[in-house]
C-alpha cells in the first residue's frame, strides 16, 4: 500500500497513520463489493447446470487445498 501511495502522490515520504487508514479503506471497499457480489454469485450457482456446479465443487475443493 506504502508503494501505491508514493506512486499516486509522487512523493517518499508518506506518514504510517496515512497508509494505515488508508489500507483501512481499501479493505473496507473490498469487503463491500464482495458482500454486494455473493447473492449473485449464490442465485448463479444454483440456476447452472450439473456440469457447471461439478467444476465449482472441484474448484472449491482446490481453494481449501491452498
Amino acid at each position: 500500500m506504502k508503494r501505491l501511495l508514493e506512486s499516486i502522490t509522487g512523493t517518499q515520504k508518506i506518514p504510517v497513520p496515512m497508509t494505515i487508514m488508508v489500507s483501512g479503506m481499501a479493505k473496507r471497499f473490498v469487503g463491500e463489493l464482495v458482500e454486494t457480489g455473493m447473492p449473485t454469485v449464490h442465485l448463479n450457482y444454483a440456476e447452472n447446470s450439473f456440469q457447471e456446479r461439478r467444476l465449482f465443487a472441484f474448484w472449491l475443493f482446490i481453494q481449501r487445498k491452498e
